[in-house]
């Protein structure tokens, strides 16, 4: 396990830096270790955050002050794929990447008019289990099955439409695309009847209510919606 930055050391790096140049015109930032959610605890979970997260707060922290006093310099963050969507098993790294990203585009609007540059970025992700090892690359997917892992490429834009306020499907199965209907209204789906292989494509807005939402679909194919208890029960017109 990589040893936990401390900010103390952090300081004395930048400073090091900074009395070894004139000027300090670039600071990059990659700290990353993973964990499993479930067998987490608290103390793992701060060390996650800690290492992932406040490890690039501190170093911001240490060099901003540089970067404002001469009016120039580059602040790059390493974040990575995970801060942009999840991958299960990850919950904790999951959640330090997004927190990073939250962080750094931020602090990208919060210097622009000083003359800093902030770049983040995203990398990819190795996945290992007790018998293989996978590097999962941007716009990959992977799927965990008895047999093995298992990699697709997919579209990005899909798997993170919530952070643009949207659902995007793209030739998306009918089942899929309820599924995250159902997640996102905290609603059941029920099937009443058989359901015909179908695939959608298009693009909602998540602030419609679902009642807009299921018109809009049932413009899609002989299917119908109706809400019930609290469940949305779909059926098709079987011919």
């Amino acid at each position: 396990m990589a040893t936990r930055p401390s900010r103390f050391a952090l300081r004395i790096t930048v400073a090091s830096s900074r009395t070894s140049q004139s000027s300090t015109d670039l600071m990059a930032a990659d700290t990353a270790s993973c964990l499993r959610l479930l067998a987490t605890t608290e103390a793992q979970a701060r060390y996650q955050m800690e290492t992932n997260f406040f490890g690039s707060l501190w170093v911001t922290q240490a060099v901003l002050p540089i970067f404002r006093k001469q009016k120039s310099g580059h602040l790059i963050q390493v974040s990575s794929y995970l801060g942009l969507t999840t991958l299960p098993l990850l919950g904790i790294y999951n959640a330090s990447k997004f927190a990073v990203e939250g962080l750094v585009e931020s602090i990208a609007k919060e210097t622009a008019h000083l003359g800093i540059k902030t770049t983040l970025i995203e990398g990819k992700v190795k996945v290992t289990t007790e018998n293989e090892t996978v590097i999962l690359k941007p716009n990959q997917e992977f799927n965990l099955q008895a047999e093995g892992i298992s990699t697709k490429k997919v579209d990005a834009e899909t798997a993170i439409d919530w952070t643009n306020g949207d659902f995007i499907f793209a030739e998306e199965d009918i089942k899929s695309v309820m599924r995250k209907i159902g997640r996102w209204y905290n609603v059941e789906v029920v099937y009443d009847n058989e359901i015909p292989a179908e695939n959608l494509s298009g693009q909602i807005s998540r602030n419609r209510n679902l009642s807009e939402v299921l018109r809009m679909l049932e413009l899609s194919g002989d299917k119908k919606f109706r809400i019930e208890n609290g469940s949305i029960h779909i059926s098709y017109n079987v011919k």
